[in-house]
């Protein structure tokens, strides 16, 4: 049996986070190991849970996507056993430098909401 893809999703919206989870979840590969809603529960789940990938909005209390995207970079760059997650950033805003920015900072994607999985 193949290992299953551990996917950590974070987003206040908690009804589109649930979705987005069962919808993933469909596929046997995939597990959601955790559901957070804010920068900080993020950073946190991403050292005790050490997902494959993260589906985060860019918006998160506490720190935001991008604050996260910085604190996860400097990281790998810190320490060698730490392996940043694949990253995939959601928004309902589309703005180049910021798409840009978050990808310079390690994010594989950059995708618009509402998401249709």
């Amino acid at each position: 049996m193949e290992k299953q893809i551990s996917v950590l999703i974070a987003d206040t919206d908690n009804a589109a986070a649930q979705s987005l989870s069962a919808n993933l979840t469909c596929d046997y590969q995939i597990k959601v190991c955790d559901i957070v809603e804010n920068g900080y529960q993020l950073i946190e789940r991403v050292d005790i849970l050490k997902p494959d990938v993260v589906i985060m909005d860019i918006v998160l209390p506490n720190i935001d996507g991008i604050g996260v995207l910085e604190r996860l970079s400097s990281k790998k760059k810190e320490f060698d056993n730490f392996v940043m997650p694949k990253i995939i950033v959601v928004s309902s805003i589309k703005d180049d430098y910021t798409t840009q920015y978050c990808l310079n900072l390690g994010a594989k994607h950059f995708m618009m909401k509402p998401l249709s999985v």
